[in-house]
């Protein structure tokens, strides 16, 4: 019995190790040859410059909501951006559901014979975010801060100017399960502590959330306080998943939903 568990704990970090590595290569160096295709694509159909593109990213400190003016160099960035995300999440979703197929599998199973429970964990954690979300956004506005990092407003300007089903894909359809498979799935299955898994999962899901903000303008308290909001959902993410018996179904319906809120609201307001 004993050398089955360790079989299983040990098949299940293998897959993790592959699911994370996998998602390394892709987000960071497969990404960069789907960039250099969407660019191209990007400036071809605006009809303008990889150079004009390189200016116009030269000028801007960082990207602001108010401040953003629609041109063709501008659309060019948010294509570009759009369709460089959608792609390398197509191929970040097929990778991690070829090699977490029968957990997939087995996860779906469990979702309908604990249907109840899992979807009234859900609807606490989906109270408990958006009591938690008007709370710090409260905070971060007393504090006079600038409340959305780099990634979000990035996702506002292209929901806002064209790019809504796009963004839809990746971010509501594609992206939440994606991580949920990285960020909760994978790093419960490599680190065997709840509670230290729990800790870590939030930690680099606000972390990998703040990325793009780093060198964009935002001071380092800024960033810190950025992250907090990322951190908190992380972790009621989390703590779903461990409620739902490991199931990453009900966290990933969660973020979805919360997701196509977000989209939705940006889209509408």
């Amino acid at each position: 019995m004993k050398n089955e568990e360790y079989q299983l704990v040990h098949e299940e970090k293998k897959h993790a190790i592959i699911s994370i590595s996998s998602y390394i290569a892709i987000f960071y160096l497969i990404s960069a040859f789907i960039a250099t295709l969407t660019v191209n694509f990007a400036t071809s159909y605006y009809d303008t410059t990889i150079e004009q593109l390189q200016h116009f990213l030269s000028t801007i400190d960082k990207l602001d909501l108010n401040s953003f003016v629609v041109t063709p160099v501008s659309m060019t960035y948010l294509m570009y951006n759009a369709l460089t995300n959608l792609t390398t999440y197509i191929v970040l979703i097929i990778t991690l559901l070829l090699i977490n197929f029968q957990y997939i599998i087995n996860a779906i199973k469990d979702f309908f014979k604990n249907f109840v429970k899992y979807t009234t964990y859900g609807f606490l954690s989906f109270v408990i975010y958006y009591i938690a979300s008007i709370i710090i956004s409260l905070l971060i506005q007393s504090l006079k801060i600038e409340s959305s990092a780099q990634n979000q407003v990035l996702l506002e300007l292209m929901i806002k100017n064209g790019f809504l089903i796009i963004t839809f894909i990746s971010a509501v359809v594609i992206g939440p399960l994606v991580e949920e498979l990285i960020f909760r799935k994978s790093i419960f299955n490599l680190i065997q502590n709840d509670k230290i898994a729990i800790v870590v999962s939030s930690l680099v899901f606000g972390a990998i959330h703040l990325l793009s903000s780093i060198g964009s303008g935002y001071s380092f308290l800024e960033i810190i306080i950025l992250t907090i909001p990322y951190i908190l959902f992380g972790f009621i993410f989390a703590i779903l998943y461990v409620k739902c018996n490991k199931n990453i179904l009900p966290s990933t319906a969660v973020h979805i939903i919360i997701n196509a809120l977000s989209v939705f609201i940006i889209y509408f307001s």
